[in-house]
């Protein structure tokens, strides 16, 4: 006898199965992508938005016309490379314009050297064309789309030395002269003796300065002993005008007019030291504030100019009359 199985329903159950879930997911899949397409017409939206507000802010700029004032607060930084400008934010001025021109020439031999746009209320920009030990004139425009303002006053700025030009201006002022103490003992009858030494000389501002002194008892005689000094220079004569927290001040006999002579200037934010040591030059690089200079040393601003000596024992004594230990900072108003 044979036996027949009833046929198996797996099948038919699979296939409700799969399409239970099928009409599960459409739901699903109708989300996910309405979300595609949203995350794709979004930033076109935004973009629009951005365009429409960019459009409305236009038209009320056009309405109000170009800026009215010129910046104000302008401030300029400088290097031996580049100057820095930076302003106060312009009402209703969307950029600012830059011109330029070589020395203190008028605006009329000026160019456009720059546009910047920031929203900032401090503008800035930075000219790096510029040449070390050179003038140039600024004037800055604020702008928008109905046009350009009224330009600020022209500021002439000059920009600072490299330290290699500044190093090498110190040292063309210096020069080495003789000192000399003389002692002749037995009231005259006995030989002259002397001893020797070749003091640095400084030529600033027209004068001569030297970070040597005599010893008190180099000049002091006796009936016994007789004691001068001489002190000579190209085989002119110097005198002590007087000695300045030991630093002498002095003249020659006759004039040495074929020596250079250093300009005298303030406080620059970073300065230089050079001084004479061991049979050679050395520099540092000094602000107005150091606690400690060097010895014996000449200190130079970022023009190249004089601003201070300093005695063997560190004294400083300032050259510039108006000299005062802050940073320089050229400053235009309105």
């Amino acid at each position: 006898m044979v036996h027949h199985s009833p046929p198996r329903r797996y099948s038919g159950y699979l296939l409700g199965s799969a399409a239970a879930v099928s009409i599960m997911l459409l739901p699903i899949a109708y989300a996910a992508g309405w979300f595609a397409d949203m995350g794709q017409v979004r930033p076109v939206l935004t973009e629009l938005n951005k365009a429409q507000q960019q459009t409305i802010q236009q038209q009320r700029i056009l309405a109000a016309g170009p800026p009215t004032g010129s910046p104000t607060e302008c401030h300029v930084a400088l290097g031996a490379f580049h100057v820095t400008l930076s302003w106060a934010k312009v009402p209703l001025a969307t950029s600012y314009i830059i011109y330029r021109a070589g020395g203190t020439q008028s605006f009329s031999h000026a160019s456009n050297i720059g546009q910047v746009s920031q929203p900032t209320r401090e503008i800035s920009f930075v000219d790096n064309t510029v040449a070390p030990g050179h003038s140039y004139t600024y004037w800055v425009a604020a702008s928008n789309a109905a046009g350009q303002g009224p330009m600020t006053p022209a500021f002439t700025v000059h920009t600072f030395l490299t330290w290699q030009a500044i190093f090498h201006t110190g040292a063309q002022s210096a020069t080495t002269s003789t000192a000399e103490a003389w002692t002749q003992g037995g009231m005259g009858l006995l030989p002259k003796t002397v001893i020797k030494t070749t003091p640095i000389v400084w030529h600033v501002g027209n004068q001569f300065y030297s970070p040597f002194l005599f010893t008190p008892e180099a000049n002091k005689s006796t009936w016994l002993t007789r004691r001068w000094t001489t002190w000579s220079l190209y085989d002119c004569s110097l005198q002590i005008v007087r000695a300045i927290k030991g630093i002498a001040l002095l003249s020659a006999k006759p004039t040495l007019p074929f020596l250079k002579s250093l300009n005298l200037g303030p406080w620059t934010p970073q300065d230089l030291a050079i001084w004479y040591n061991g049979g050679s030059w050395q520099e540092a690089i000094v602000t107005p504030t150091s606690p400690i200079y060097p010895a014996e040393s000449l200190i130079l601003n970022r023009y190249g100019q004089a601003v201070a000596l300093t005695s063997p024992h560190g004294s400083t004594v300032a050259l510039y009359k108006e000299s005062t230990p802050q940073a320089v900072t050229e400053q235009v108003r309105r």
